[in-house]
């Protein structure tokens, strides 16, 4: 009887991970670690539909990072974590003022960057002033 309790705790638990897109962002992350992007999006995808907040930002990271960067697909991702507010969301503002960046938008980017470095994350400080180095030389 016991066995039987502790098998139904087991695969009640299981199958709980699982809704939450554990499994899939685990094969996302291993295909994107064997450098097999379009099976890392497939699983991300799969993820986030299952509700796996931190697969959103591995997509943006996916699109950002690729030989030919999809800075679109990046932002969506990025601005869909960032929107979720779940701890350390701040980050995808960060991404979102990278990417900006990276197609030479400077005041989108500081945009991002403030909104990064709000409280109680304040992380961004660096990259705010490194923009603002990098505006003042051009």
């Amino acid at each position: 009887m016991m066995r039987l309790v502790e098998f139904i705790v087991i695969a009640l638990i299981s199958s709980n991970t699982f809704a939450s897109g554990d499994l899939e962002y685990s094969k996302c992350v291993k295909a994107q670690n064997e450098l097999k992007p379009d099976a890392a999006i497939n699983f991300c995808s799969a993820a986030i539909a299952q509700g796996h907040i931190g697969a959103k930002l591995t997509l943006g990271h996916i699109y950002f990072t690729r030989e030919n960067p999809d800075y679109d697909l990046a932002s969506k991702w990025y601005k869909d974590f960032a929107e979720s507010e779940i701890e350390g969301y701040q980050y995808g503002f960060s991404m979102l003022g990278h990417v900006a960046f990276k197609q030479e938008k400077y005041s989108e980017a500081m945009k991002w960057y403030k909104l990064c470095n709000e409280p109680p994350y304040k992380g961004c400080q660096q990259s705010i002033n490194s923009l603002k180095k990098y505006i003042k030389n051009l």
